[in-house]
């Protein structure tokens, strides 16, 4: 198992990437304006979905379980 790397050289581009090797999927939720900004720069939204602040961390929990158990599942 690789080692965390240092902050100053963890992207979220490549915390992305990194994930996406374990089977992880890396979602964003009520990200504020200077942090969009930041990250639409670095053409993350393409590897996250949409970045904006109305996504909240519910709606992100909701379409994991969605994905999960399916679209007909019924969520609790």
């Amino acid at each position: 198992m690789r080692s965390v790397p240092h902050a100053h050289g963890c992207t979220p581009a490549r915390l992305s990437v990194d994930l996406a090797e374990r089977g992880a999927t890396l979602r964003l939720a009520e990200v504020h304006a200077k942090a969009r900004d930041i990250l639409r720069v670095g053409s993350l939204e393409a590897k996250v979905g949409r970045i904006d602040r109305f996504t909240s961390v519910a709606d992100v929990v909701e379409s994991f379980e969605r994905e999960k158990h399916g679209n007909d599942a019924e969520i609790r």
